[in-house]
């Protein structure tokens, strides 16, 4: 996925399932910076059902435009089937950008095991 600013990308996730999503970005050097995905059931919600960071390794800079997300199984079970996301950055000289935003349908899992 190449990404411009304020890109609006939605996300499918299956439930009980690790995913990994890879973004690249351009124009934004991304040296040292934070990156903070929160996923919400609604956009005006305080509190999000997960949050995904490069403080919780949930994200993994790569070089200096790549962004690795990691949205592991267990994560997955604490997801709706509809919510929100944003994707915001904090570069090293403390902008802070938002980068993507949209919605997450996760196909929820019929079969427990």
């Amino acid at each position: 996925v190449m990404v411009l600013m304020a890109a609006v990308y939605d996300l499918e996730i299956e439930q009980g399932e690790d995913t990994k999503l890879t973004l690249e970005v351009e124009g934004i050097d991304l040296t040292n910076a934070l990156a903070v995905i929160q996923i919400k059931k609604k956009v005006s919600d305080d509190n999000s059902l997960l949050e995904l960071s490069t403080v919780n390794s949930k994200i993994i800079l790569e070089g200096n435009n790549i962004l690795n997300v990691y949205i592991t199984k267990e994560d997955s079970l604490s997801l709706v089937s509809e919510a929100y996301y944003d994707l915001v950055v904090i570069l090293e000289n403390l902008t802070t950008k938002k980068l993507l935003r949209g919605s997450v349908r996760t196909i929820l899992a019929v079969t427990k095991w």
